[in-house]
């Protein structure tokens, strides 16, 4: 776990909340840059303003932390399943729309590539808003001002549906009596079977624990 996980869960050097290693992709913005929400409500609109703030500005608008969510995300917003393959190779058609959004703001200097941590790019105001990931945050959370910082959830898609989805890292287990170590250790072998797995997943709408399930 990151160590600042830890040290809002610890107090006098003690253990007092369990760390849950999980992760989900919000978009983060700058409330001045950005101006009205309503400019990036959907992720077609982004697209259509973050030209237009490259012209007028000289700066890209917006930047991507990981690539891999961003792409499953939307893709499973419009129905579809990300096939993790090139803008060349792909035959999914949502994967297309996506990768053609991406690539023309791209190519008018909307999107910016960077090598910089993108939640310290939107806190210093160096870009109006990022595509990140929870921990992200989580990791910058000393750095970030939150009356001049928004965290939202993802921009929808004009025609796809409100999906969104979540990452479990591990499960925590606290070391303490041996009986107490062992029960958990049989929870944790029966939640990840793959019929109980399975008949979280379908309760709860969270993405399974365990690769079978999944």
């Amino acid at each position: 776990f990151d160590e600042s996980v830890l040290a809002a869960s610890t107090v006098d050097g003690k253990l007092i909340s369990v760390p849950l290693a999980f992760d989900s992709n919000v978009l983060i913005a700058d409330k001045e840059l950005v101006g009205d929400t309503e400019n990036v409500s959907s992720l077609e609109k982004l697209c259509a303003v973050s030209p237009e703030y490259y012209a007028e500005n000289g700066k890209g608008f917006f930047t991507i932390s990981d690539f891999a969510a961003f792409f499953r995300s939307y893709v499973a917003r419009l129905g579809g399943d990300f096939d993790g393959k090139s803008p060349h190779d792909t035959d999914d058609e949502n994967s297309k729309y996506i990768y053609k959004l991406l690539a023309e703001t791209a190519y008018a200097r909307g999107y910016s590539a960077t090598d910089r941590d993108p939640v310290r790019l939107v806190a210093d105001g160096v870009l109006p808003c990022a595509f990140v990931s929870a921990s992200d945050i989580a990791e910058n959370a000393g750095y970030i001002d939150p009356k001049s910082v928004l965290i939202m959830p993802y921009p929808r898609v004009e025609d796809g549906s409100e999906i969104c989805l979540e990452r479990l890292y591990g499960i925590v287990m606290l070391n303490s009596d041996i009986s107490s170590i062992h029960a958990s250790a049989m929870f944790s072998r029966w939640f990840s079977t793959r019929s109980v797995n399975d008949e979280f997943v379908k309760g709860s709408g969270y993405v399974p624990s365990s690769y079978e399930a999944y």
